[in-house]
C-alpha cells in the first residue's frame, strides 16, 4: 500500500485501519463479515479497483489462516526448549 502505484498513499491510514478491524475480528464470524461490510462500502474501496482486486484475491483468500476469529478453531501449541550446559 505504501507505493504510489496502488494510488492509496493519501488515505493509507484509514484502510490500514479497516483491514486491522476486520483481522482483529475476536468474536465471531459474523463480525467479521460486518467488517468486510464497513470496508466494501467505504469510498476507499469504491475508487479503487487495485484495492478490489487485492483484497479479493490476496487478502480475502488467506483469511483463516490469520484472522482471530478463525483461530479458535485450530491447534495451538507453544513448545520451549531448556539449554543444557
Amino acid at each position: 500500500m505504501k507505493a504510489g502505484k496502488h494510488g492509496l498513499t493519501t488515505v493509507q491510514m484509514e484502510v490500514l485501519e479497516l483491514l486491522r478491524k476486520i483481522a482483529h475480528s475476536p468474536a465471531t464470524e459474523s463480525e467479521f463479515h460486518v467488517h468486510v461490510q464497513n470496508l466494501k462500502a467505504s469510498t476507499h474501496w469504491k475508487e479503487s479497483t487495485l484495492l478490489q482486486k487485492w483484497f479479493d484475491w490476496k487478502w480475502l483468500k488467506n483469511a483463516k489462516r490469520g484472522m482471530w476469529c478463525f483461530r479458535s478453531s485450530r491447534l495451538n501449541t507453544r513448545v520451549t526448549t531448556i539449554q543444557m550446559c
